[in-house]
């Protein structure tokens, strides 16, 4: 929630910074369940096609859009893949910063670029993936010992946004922000519902003849040693893409690394869809 700070009034009120007025939209920044001041959800499992479908009630059953957009990065990128895969009424476009992966059959043939990303992304899951299977296979016995050590918390938070964010827009990340987030685990206890999504049976993956069928766009960060995916790779799930942007600069955490590169994403993204 505090990474998108920064854009929040470049989004909604371009004109205070300069920019086209006709570019402004309306912002919704849903808390995932489990994290922040959003309910744990500990008396359930929910997992990202649950909230894809809560997030599309949300826009228009309780907030009455009759048409959106929508952006996602990390596991909310998941979300908003899965709100694509629904591709409900409504719902005009989406944009991803961490796409998912392609149903892939036995049958189904890598080019040479597809098996070298696979290849690489396995490396990188053996490299520096340990948090990953941790959260995913004793969240609980971790989520204890972060939640009894607000040093633990911050050292386990804080080591992605030294490693995932790109050495030349990581100077821009204050103290202040990276503490702000360690400290909204810590006074909200979410540390431990917010592993859960580590989970595989909370990340259900595509399966026979699904797709992310909405338009789509995929944005790419510049993250250390993160493999980028061939265009081919990312139509196998997202065959209505229209646009695929690898970015030279910014990392996992564009929106606090590269807030002004950010929202010109948004816009490039989604201008097609504003209303004539």
């Amino acid at each position: 929630m505090v990474e998108y700070l920064r854009v929040l009034s470049l989004l909604t009120d371009p004109a205070a910074h300069g920019d086209d007025p006709a570019d402004s939209f309306t912002v919704v920044v849903p808390a995932l369940p489990g994290y922040g001041f959003s309910d744990r959800c500990l008396d359930r499992r929910p997992n990202r096609r649950w909230i894809a479908d809560l997030f599309h009630l949300l826009m228009v059953e309780q907030l009455g859009y009759e048409r959106y957009v929508a952006h996602g990065d990390d596991i909310g990128g998941g979300v908003i893949s899965r709100i694509g895969l629904r591709n409900p009424p409504g719902l005009l476009a989406v944009q991803t910063a961490s796409p998912i992966s392609p149903y892939l059959s036995p049958a189904d043939k890598l080019t040479a670029a597809e098996q070298s990303f696979v290849d690489a992304s396995e490396q990188w899951d053996h490299d520096v993936g340990a948090y990953d299977h941790v959260q995913a296979t004793r969240p609980r016995t971790l989520s204890l010992a972060l939640n009894d050590s607000p040093v633990g918390l911050a050292a386990w938070i804080l080591e992605k946004w030294l490693t995932w964010s790109d050495p030349a827009t990581r100077d821009r990340l204050s103290p202040d922000e990276l503490l702000t987030n360690v400290m909204i685990y810590w006074l909200t206890q979410t540390i431990g519902s917010s592993m859960r999504f580590y989970v595989p049976a909370t990340a259900p993956p595509l399966g026979p003849g699904e797709a992310i069928t909405a338009p789509a766009s995929v944005l790419i960060p510049h993250e250390p040693h993160l493999p980028v995916p061939p265009e081919s790779w990312l139509r196998r799930a997202y065959p209505a893409m229209q646009r695929c942007v690898v970015l030279e600069h910014g990392g996992h955490f564009l929106a606090s690394e590269d807030p002004h590169r950010f929202t010109a994403e948004i816009r490039q993204t989604f201008r097609p869809y504003r209303r004539r």
